[in-house]
């Protein structure tokens, strides 16, 4: 198991993602990534992905009142990190609204390709909240020990997906194959499998002590090809589902990193390397990040503080933010973490290794 990072409730990154842009549960239609990305070469920046995406101007709009909540935080050294690692880093959660009857129906009605896809088995074509094209096929159906089992495929990419007993399949799966579908698609491999759990995280008193946070209740954990999300649909939203998928790219990069120094011979040598830097405290950050992350002398986020991990997974979510909002938004974020936006341009976006 690996995993996940759980967001505390009041963090201020989960503030400004949402203050960004709502979840797709609240938004008046579904959401989706750019619609030009899977024309764009991979070869090109992230700016310059960005600058090519349809809509940009209108994305941009109003970007400079809520650039400060985005990304503008003061600079404050980051805490010494726990030592042990842990492949499943959780993320705090937000607070909840329950979901009436009436907006459990209107999203039922924007997921119609999921319950068509869940009766037929066909291709079923949607476009996601960025407005892009996508096609899905929903396997499977099955009710076995309290779960209902699906899959997801999209591409080449397959995602199972299981749904404890209560949790409303059809939103469910609409949300998942949302956010899924808007990760860059060769990242989309990092994640295997999402469970969505009716309860609370059984392991959140270990959390609150961990992360010296009482109280702490975790939204979700998620690293090592899975993502776990608690209480039902409350937690299923797109700013916890970025910053789990986070993790998992930290940790599919890391596994690349170790087969390709496995195969020069010198990963002993990396990983005695990793002990001097810090990187070794996480499995979930592509190796040389606690460096750059030094470099920068800055923090992400407060909850980013907690450890090395929670500190690439909130980058990872501001990164996706930044994407979705355009080009002068991914510039901005460059300026302000420079370091770790070379190492994750450089190094994690371009040389990628599907698991």
């Amino acid at each position: 198991m690996q995993t996940t990072a759980i967001r505390p409730q009041g963090s201020s990154l989960s503030i400004a993602r949402f203050a960004l842009k709502p979840s797709t549960a609240e938004a008046a239609k579904p959401t989706s990534e750019s619609a030009t990305k899977d024309q764009i070469p991979d070869q090109l920046s992230l700016s310059e992905r960005a600058r090519r995406s349809d809509g940009v101007n209108k994305r941009l709009q109003g970007l400079s009142q809520m650039s400060s909540q985005l990304l503008g935080r003061s600079v404050r050294p980051s805490p010494n990190h726990a030592t042990s690692v842990q492949r499943y880093e959780p993320e705090k959660a937000l607070p909840g609204k329950a979901h009436t009857s009436a907006q459990l129906d209107r999203e039922r009605q924007r997921y119609g390709h999921i319950t068509n896809g869940i009766k037929t088995g066909k291709v079923q074509q949607f476009k996601n909240s960025n407005k892009k094209a996508v096609a899905l096929v929903i396997e499977g159906g099955k009710s076995t020990s309290g779960y209902q089992s699906y899959g997801i495929r999209t591409g080449s990419n397959r995602l199972d997906v299981k749904l404890a007993k209560g949790v409303d399949n059809v939103v469910a799966l609409g949300r998942i194959a949302d956010f899924y579908s808007q990760q860059p698609e060769h990242f989309q491999g990092a994640v295997d499998q999402i469970t969505v759990e009716a309860g609370p995280n059984p392991k959140n008193d270990y959390w609150a002590e961990r992360y010296s946070m009482p109280g702490f209740r975790s939204a979700a954990v998620g690293g090592g090809g899975r993502i776990t999300f608690f209480n039902g649909l409350d937690q299923l939203k797109e700013g916890p589902f970025n910053h789990e998928f986070g993790h998992n790219v930290g940790f599919a990069a890391r596994e690349a990193q170790d087969r390709a120094e496995r195969k020069a011979g010198t990963l002993g040598q990396a990983r005695r390397r990793d002990r001097q830097t810090g990187d070794h405290r996480s499995p979930n950050i592509p190796r040389g990040y606690s460096e750059v992350m030094r470099g920068d002398g800055n923090s992400i986020s407060s909850y980013g503080n907690r450890s090395v991990g929670e500190d690439f997974a909130e980058f990872y979510e501001e990164f996706r933010a930044a994407q979705d909002r355009g080009g002068q938004a991914v510039e901005h974020l460059r300026r302000e973490y420079p370091n770790r936006f070379k190492l994750f341009e450089e190094q994690v976006f371009v040389h990628w290794f599907k698991r």
